[in-house]
């Protein structure tokens, strides 16, 4: 990134993908950068992690009315990119949890604000740092048309033992019995039971 290139990269949470994003602001080769998030939960958390690395070097704008100094790091949602409209003057854009950029069932609006964000960082040629988890790779057009470098990582930092557990003729007392012999921290999925009428029973363990 610090010799021009466009980067995706896709690792699991904890790997340091925000990591990269401060070293390529602590290189000083831009003067203004801006770290795209998709809520406002994001910007508090991002805001504090870069206000302490990088006080008196930057300043971080988080919203449309603040003032601009010589060099700045706007951390917006990308609502806020499309109402503050700092395209024309950053050099750099970072995109966090990219794979947003894909409509879903539930995010709809947000997509198409971020895909309009993207639509105008790649038309104006502006340098791109997309980061996430859980992506397998962009189509053969996409990598063409955005002309990237491409980062997959399948390494992941917490690992996850799955046991799938018979519930017998009477799942509760299976259930019981399986939590005496638990001594690590272990999360259980159970079915609620469902009587006659089509009721779930009372789960007197309180799992669900």
């Amino acid at each position: 990134m610090v010799q021009g290139h466009n980067v995706v990269l896709s690792a699991p949470t904890s790997f340091g993908k925000s990591l990269v994003t401060d070293a390529v602001i602590a290189s000083g080769k831009f003067k203004n950068i801006l770290v795209v998030v998709p809520t406002i939960a994001l910007i508090d958390e991002t805001r504090r992690r870069l206000g302490q690395r990088f006080r008196g070097r930057y300043k971080i704008v988080t919203h449309a009315s603040q003032e601009i100094a010589e060099r700045n790091v706007f951390v917006l949602t990308q609502e806020r990119v499309l109402e503050r409209d700092v395209l024309d003057i950053v050099e750099f854009v970072v995109i966090d949890e990219f794979y947003k950029l894909t409509p879903g069932r539930d995010d709809g609006d947000r997509c198409a604000r971020l895909n309009e964000v993207f639509y105008r960082v790649v038309k104006a040629k502006k340098q791109f740092y997309l980061l996430g988890p859980n992506v397998q790779g962009l189509s053969e057009i996409s990598h063409k048309k955005l002309k990237c470098k491409e980062f997959y990582e399948d390494y992941r930092t917490v690992v996850s033992e799955i046991h799938d557990v018979k519930p017998g003729p009477d799942p509760l007392v299976t259930l019981r019995e399986l939590c005496q012999t638990l001594k690590e921290p272990t999360i259980i999925f159970a079915r609620p039971r469902k009587c006659h009428r089509g009721r779930p029973r009372p789960n007197p363990l309180g799992i669900s």
